[in-house]
């Protein structure tokens, strides 16, 4: 029995060993069980409620004629952006009806959108804090692009 391995017979089993590892780890994806569900997060929530509010009352606020539709469109468009992605962080765990908006909490006019914006962006800066990772970053995008929405309609 010999136990000196020549250095061709190491690199075979170094290339055999890491085609492996690499085929295991492309077919770790390639399975019928569902992922673990979301966590349920009060902040992402939180930030969730206020993107859901905020759409609403721009697509109401873009019916009433209220500034240039154009406007209005930029913002809707990246609220719906905005929910689309929490809903998909945080499926199943926060996505319910409670946090749907009702036709009440909907401001009438330019001046209490702009007010409903400046809740949610400090609502978003505080959650930001709260969470940890890529989610803070996803959070602090949100802000960012409320404060951006804020400015425009100044």
């Amino acid at each position: 029995m010999d136990f000196f391995a020549s250095r061709r017979q190491l690199l075979t089993a170094a290339s055999v060993i890491g085609i492996g590892a690499a085929g295991a780890t492309a077919l770790t994806g390639c399975t019928d069980t569902e992922p673990d569900p979301a966590e349920p997060n009060a902040n992402l929530a939180s930030t969730l409620r206020h993107a859901r509010h905020l759409h609403a009352v721009a697509l109401h606020l873009r019916e009433e004629g209220e500034l240039d539709a154009e406007t209005w469109q930029f913002i809707i468009d990246d609220h719906a952006a905005h929910i689309e992605t929490l809903e998909r962080l945080t499926r199943p765990a926060v996505v319910d009806d409670t946090l749907e908006v009702a036709e009440e909490d909907v401001p009438v006019d330019v001046d209490s959108f702009r007010e409903a914006t400046s809740v949610a962006v400090e609502a978003a800066v505080e959650d930001c804090l709260a969470v940890e990772g890529d989610l803070a970053t996803v959070v602090a995008e949100i802000a960012a692009c409320r404060f951006g929405h804020l400015r425009l309609l100044s």
